[in-house]
């Protein structure tokens, strides 16, 4: 009977342990994270988009690379910021646009008849070679899964990696709730509920409608930084 009270405590003791560590590298991610996306406003940057498809059999059947111009967009209407993308290069051959035609699109996002239509517009045009799924805002939303989005999620550290020399800490995230801050395929009364957050987008049947697919996945922390 010792000996097992003696184990529950031990367990407890690392239980506890992992879980004060867990919430010291979230909350340093979560201010790395604010300072990234309050910096990068003032930012442009040169950014490669990888799509790959696969067959039922994990072979890869299309591969796609985007070479864009990322610049963080600011609405009129609100002040609310977004991702933009010029792109310039699309599989190794080039597609950008003249200043004219640059200056054209700004010009039709000037009279947009609301922050949805501009956002779609943003959208519609930085996806446009994307292909069959496409993701949109996560580059600046460096948050995610964390800050907002923390209270319908999971996590726990599966394990520790080198990366560049420096470790890291492995977090697994699991969504348990629904929210559409996490967006799929959304509705325009979704866009009103919630005109904020990350979307995908795919071609799925509407019968997955009204529902959205949870996210799971994996992070990579500085385990000094939480970058």
């Amino acid at each position: 009977m010792l000996v097992v009270m003696l184990s529950t405590a031990f367990a407890y003791a690392q239980t506890s342990d992992l879980s004060a560590e867990l919430s010291s590298i979230i909350d340093r991610a979560e201010k790395a994270s604010a300072f990234y996306t309050e910096t990068f406003k003032n930012l442009s940057a040169e950014e490669t988009k990888i799509f790959e498809r696969y067959d039922k059999e994990g072979n890869i059947i299309e591969t796609r690379r985007i070479r864009s111009v990322f610049i963080v967009y600011q609405s009129p209407f609100n002040g609310t910021t977004g991702e933009l993308r010029n792109v310039v290069e699309f599989n190794g051959l080039p597609v950008e646009r003249q200043n004219k035609e640059v200056a054209e699109f700004f010009e039709k996002l000037a009279r947009s008849d609301s922050i949805l239509d501009e956002l779609r517009q943003i959208k519609r045009d930085g996806n446009r070679f994307d292909g069959g799924s496409s993701a949109w805002g996560m580059t600046l939303w460096q948050e995610s899964p964390f800050d907002v989005l923390k209270p319908f999620m999971e996590f726990k550290i599966v394990g520790r990696e080198k990366i560049q020399g420096r470790e890291t800490i492995v977090i697994e995230y699991l969504q348990t709730k629904p929210t559409l801050l996490i967006k799929f395929n959304p509705t325009t009364e979704e866009w009103r509920k919630e005109p904020t957050g990350r979307q995908y987008a795919a071609p799925v049947s509407s019968g997955l409608r009204p529902y959205n697919p949870f996210l799971k996945g994996k992070v990579w922390l500085d385990a000094t930084t939480g970058e």
